[in-house]
């Protein structure tokens, strides 16, 4: 190129600082002006531009030349047209014309942009303020710890206790904890699940617990007309304690209770009324749901169907997720390359499963945790809490917010 660098000629043949290196200082390219260095139709694809939403930008910025210089590049397509006449004939063209009009451009960028960046203190000023009306919430054993309840995986919690109690007896289930619980050990061991583990179980005294805050929160958003469903693992039926009123219809046991004898056993059918709740909370179409908020509260969300639940969302609602332990919700044995359970090959609940999916209100659900997933910033605002899950209430109801609109728990 240092020879050509020394002289060259333009559109109107007048001497040039230096020759472009594609029409070699011609001017021309195909018998069309060299879209690198000739500007003789600049005015004219501005204007163009102007009107199809097109812009020329990018190749003479990247080859350091001249200000002024004219490329063909449509943004909206994502093309180099290479010569005036060539994007004046795209630009009337259907393609574009269907990109203009937003069918491809307007969902490119959907999918591009990242939902709005939640603090606790935004998210607590919206939900006092009543901006949302359909609220869907997840609860799992760590809401009942505050009322004597041990969860299942925290040290101390009931896994803990099973492997001391009866890991000598069947060391299986030292690294299974979860198989006394099972129907198969049910049917197996008939006499010792009758005689020992039902009265062990018993012994716990969830019949004299009483609501926590998690628990009399969910009633408070039922009262404000804000509340579309609760759903719980726990067997304790805290959630239907007498004391809230919180009516039935509000409330889905996944995994049963203690009270009506109804508890789901591991490798038990799930109540069918969970799935008919699943069809009217999460439609099959997303866009027909009216959940614009869903809470996440003492779970670690390891089990299904109960963990794809909060993956049901739909676009644009609010997820929010409070967990003594953040981390231990972040994998379960439905995510990649993590070492699969037990019962990751379990159809939970009479539901057919393929790996990593099950089929909940008539589409396939993802089972593995999003919250981290690249995906999750573009389909849902999100605010993700460590810590303890009454707390989290209290803090709402002590909010500026919440005490400038006189809202209490009780």
């Amino acid at each position: 190129f240092g020879s050509r660098l020394a002289t060259g000629v333009n559109s109107d043949n007048s001497a040039m600082a230096f020759a472009c290196p594609v029409c070699d200082g011609s001017g021309l390219l195909r018998a069309d002006p060299c879209p690198l260095c000739s500007d003789q139709d600049g005015d004219a694809d501005a204007s163009t531009s102007g009107n199809s939403s097109c812009s020329t930008r990018g190749s003479h910025e990247a080859a350091g030349l001249a200000p002024g210089s004219v490329n063909h590049w449509c943004d909206v397509c994502g093309l180099d047209l290479q010569s005036s006449a060539a994007m004046a004939e795209h630009v009337q063209g259907r393609r574009h014309l269907k990109h203009v009009a937003g069918s491809t451009a307007t969902k490119r960028l959907q999918r591009t942009q990242e939902q709005p960046t939640l603090t606790e203190e935004s998210f607590f000023a919206k939900l006092a303020g009543g901006a949302f009306k359909h609220i869907v919430v997840l609860t799992g054993a760590g809401v009942s710890t505050a009322a004597g309840i041990p969860d299942f995986r925290s040290p101390g919690g009931m896994f803990h206790q099973i492997r001391c109690t009866w890991g000598s007896r069947f060391p299986q289930l030292l690294h299974s904890p979860e198989m006394l619980l099972s129907r198969h050990f049910a049917r197996s061991q008939g006499q010792i699940y009758e005689n020992e583990v039902q009265p062990w179980l018993r012994s716990l005294k969830w019949n004299s617990a009483e609501p926590t805050a998690v628990h009399k929160f969910c009633a408070w958003l039922q009262r404000q007309g804000w509340l579309q469903r609760v759903y719980t693992q726990n067997v304790d039926g805290l959630h239907l304690h007498a004391d809230l009123d919180l009516p039935d219809d509000f409330v889905v046991e996944v995994h049963g209770a203690l009270r009506n004898d109804s508890v789901v056993l591991y490798g038990d059918d799930i109540p069918r009324r969970f799935n008919t709740c699943c069809r009217q909370d999460f439609p099959k179409q997303p866009s027909e749901s009216g959940v614009d908020l869903l809470m996440v509260f003492g779970s670690s969300l390891q089990v299904a169907p109960f963990c794809a639940l909060p993956n049901m969302a739909p676009r644009g609602c609010t997820r929010v997720l409070v967990n003594m332990d953040l981390w231990a919700c972040m994998v379960n044995d439905w995510s990649p390359c993590h070492r699969a359970g037990p019962y990751a090959d379990c159809a939970f609940g009479g539901l057919a499963q393929t790996p990593g999916l099950a089929r909940l209100a008539g589409r396939d659900v993802q089972l593995r945790p999003l919250w981290r997933d690249l995906t999750a910033k573009k389909r849902w605002p999100q605010l993700l809490v460590e810590g303890d899950c009454d707390a989290f209430v209290h803090r709402f109801f002590d909010s500026p917010t919440a005490a400038a609109f006189n809202l209490t728990l009780t």
